[in-house]
């Protein structure tokens, strides 16, 4: 097996697709611009080929473009988003290659599987029940399309070289996309009072889930890297995926980093210190003249669930009802719920009063909302496969090889982070954490493989 610790030594191939990619950056430099398009048109045509023909391939695309924010860059309908149009060549693909494909044992990943299988069974019977069908049919679809995604990247995980591949492409996804944020960021009129960043393609909200986990996992990878060049990198991911999750002015993501700082303190003193100085130069020196409003009406906004005087309890104490609503809820329906994304529909009819029900806001928690949704006999195996993929990060993180730790221990605590933010908000079928189920099933797979035990007992 391929060590990981050489898993990004560079290769004829990849001296190649560096010419070309700098080739091309030439010609689109020089060329006329009536020849753009052609240019254009050439290299992707040539890009899905390559796709289509190279599975893995095809899984690193996808890798990247899941942390790619916007969801307008593809003129296809219904694959805006290029997620979803690397999802549909990586099935493609995967058709093409079948031959090729690596196998997979069911056995190997543990009760993850069978318990979102009984997630999937429980969401189809309460698809039949839910008051809006259409609502919880696209929820439905989604969860399959995340399962299904579980056990390609699973399967295609088996190899030990193509993880530290596919993290580096993740990141490159997120450094990509948070140039593309930061720019319509700074770009937008200073007259705007409340601009956040990503609210062009997500509202600000659940875009930090991706740079949540970024900022971890790229401090985990330069420890054991010797380039500058590529620590430097790392380095100025994690920064810029900081710098989202700042101007996005998602206070439950500010929690997660604060709580992110907290463990840099700890273990690593003097970065976390850098990390803070650069913290307090941007909120009190670059955000006040940029956007001076943001952050004093995040504040404002907490500040009011303890004082109401301050707001009307319509901004933050829906939040707080909310458990007592969800509590009512499971109550009427404990088996199998009220249907995927069916909290709002039933809200009302079980007192919800702070806010209107016409709006039909969500759980904003991620766990009452799958508890609500799939009931006992769906939402508690789902739960446990969350709780399960933490527990598996967390033990690779404490046995695992010296590569095997600095990984598991950057994606377990940007798993954690993640779910800290799913506090606050529903990000219980987003799909990034197919992948992460499926990385820490292929790494506690990895460590307890009968060749990893006869390794060690050798």
């Amino acid at each position: 097996m391929v060590s990981m610790e050489h898993a990004l030594v560079r290769t004829n191939n990849d001296r190649l697709l560096i010419a070309l990619a700098m080739a091309a950056a030439v010609a689109c430099a020089f060329a006329p611009a009536y020849a753009l398009a052609a240019i254009a048109a050439v290299v992707s045509l040539a890009g899905i080929a390559a796709l289509l023909l190279n599975h893995r391939l095809a899984f690193l695309a996808f890798a990247f473009s899941i942390p790619f924010a916007t969801t307008q860059i593809i003129p296809v309908p219904g694959l805006s988003n290029l997620t979803f149009l690397m999802i549909a060549l990586l099935g493609i693909s995967l058709l093409v290659n079948i031959r090729r494909l690596p196998a997979l044992s069911l056995r190997g990943l543990g009760l993850k599987p069978y318990l979102l299988l009984a997630f999937l069974l429980v969401s189809t019977a309460s698809l039949l029940i839910a008051q809006n069908q259409e609502k919880a049919l696209k929820f439905y679809a989604m969860a399959w399309i995340i399962f299904g995604l579980y056990l390609i990247s699973a399967a295609m995980l088996r190899e030990s070289s193509l993880k530290l591949k596919v993290a580096n492409w993740f990141l490159a996804g997120t450094a990509a996309s948070s140039v593309f944020i930061l720019y319509d960021f700074v770009t937008q009129p200073l007259a705007l009072a409340f601009y956040r960043a990503g609210k062009s393609f997500s509202g600000g909200i659940n875009i930090t889930i991706c740079f949540l986990i970024a900022i971890p996992l790229a401090l985990a990878m330069l420890e054991g890297e010797k380039r500058l060049l590529v620590r430097a990198a790392y380095y100025a991911i994690a920064l810029a995926s900081g710098a989202i999750i700042l101007f996005s002015a998602t206070r439950s993501a500010w929690l997660a980093l604060i709580i992110y700082l907290a463990y840099e303190a700890f273990k690593r003193p003097a970065r976390a210190i850098i990390a803070t100085v650069i913290i307090i130069v941007v909120v009190f020196g670059f955000m006040p003249i940029f956007m001076p409003f943001a952050f004093k009406a995040s504040a404002l906004r907490a500040i009011a669930a303890f004082k109401p005087e301050y707001q009307p309890q319509q901004y933050i104490g829906f939040r707080v009802e909310n458990y007592s609503l969800a509590a009512r809820m499971f109550a009427e329906h404990p088996l199998i719920g009220v249907g995927l994304g069916n909290f709002p529909e039933h809200a009302g009819a079980v007192g919800r009063s702070v806010i209107p029900v016409e709006l039909m806001l969500d759980t904003h928690n991620t766990y009452l909302e799958i508890l609500t949704s799939g009931g006992l006999l769906g939402g508690l195996p789902y739960l446990l496969v969350w709780l399960i993929t933490l527990l598996e990060l967390a033990f690779v993180a404490r046995k695992g090889s010296a590569v095997q730790r600095r990984f598991a221990t950057g994606l377990g605590i940007g798993f954690l982070l993640l779910m800290i933010h799913g506090l606050f908000h529903n990000i219980y079928l987003v799909l990034l954490i197919a992948p992460m189920f499926a990385f820490a099933s292929a790494l506690r797979r990895e460590l307890t493989s009968p060749e990893a035990n006869e390794a060690r007992a050798g």
